[in-house]
């Protein structure tokens, strides 16, 4: 009988991040048969409402009385931890950890800790997310105590930002590759030693647009990794 952790997903938010998500969980394992990667519960929930819209009070539909029903049903289904392909929804991460007793693993939390470890020097650390994400101050809240300063996108960057999120990606559209290195740019211009992706959203377009820089983390395999390995699976070695 498999052993192995069975990992909850709350998905949908958004549906591509989540295929994605799904890929890697496969693809970052260490497998030599089917028997060898972990067992995954995905509820691709894509009527949980915006996050953005709720946080910055452009909407009064709230995304935590779903996301919390979608995480005890997970639990019920027999959901060892739950994982959130969205840092915007983890504005609301301590309401939905209250509402299960198996942990929820934080992609906040485990991508700042994975950019400590990887890249010791990068003190500034540029954020490319949501408009939600940044207003919501998740990545400065988890960065204090642990040496990283976050520096978040001025007001044309966001903008900027929310239309490659939501005008491409989550329209089904390509990602615009000058577009997006041009935004990176502009926070290593501003003497950032790495950044961010924090938004599940520009992780699906950095690997549409093979992106391959050290210095960009990408939330999204971050948390699938940890995901892998909380489950009782081994990740592969990113140079196989």
């Amino acid at each position: 009988m498999d052993t192995k952790k069975i990992l909850g997903v709350i998905g949908g938010v958004g549906p591509q991040a989540t295929a994605d998500f799904a890929d890697m969980l496969v693809r970052m394992t260490d497998a030599q048969r089917d028997q060898d990667h972990i067992r995954a519960l995905i509820f691709n929930d894509s009527a949980v409402p915006d996050r953005t819209d709720f946080i910055l009070g452009r909407s009064g539909e709230d995304p935590l009385p779903v996301m919390t029903a979608d995480a005890r049903l997970l639990e019920k289904a027999g959901a060892s931890l739950i994982a959130v392909p969205c840092n915007t929804a983890h504005y609301f991460y301590d309401e939905i950890s209250a509402a299960v007793g198996v942990p929820v693993v934080n992609i906040i939390e485990e991508t700042l800790r994975y950019t400590a470890k990887t890249l010791p020097g990068a003190v500034k650390v540029g954020l490319m997310a949501t408009k939600g994400t940044v207003a919501a101050g998740s990545y400065k809240k988890y960065a204090a105590g642990t040496g990283i300063e976050i520096i978040d996108p001025d007001e044309e960057t966001a903008d900027r930002l929310m239309d490659l999120i939501y005008g491409r990606i989550k329209a089904g559209l390509p990602a615009d590759r000058d577009g997006f290195e041009s935004i990176v740019s502009t926070f290593f211009d501003r003497g950032c030693g790495a950044v961010i992706l924090g938004c599940t959203e520009l992780s699906v377009a950095a690997r549409e647009l093979g992106i391959d820089d050290p210095r960009i983390i990408d939330s999204l395999g971050v948390l699938a990794r940890v995901c892998i390995e909380k489950c009782g699976g081994k990740v592969r070695n990113p140079k196989e």
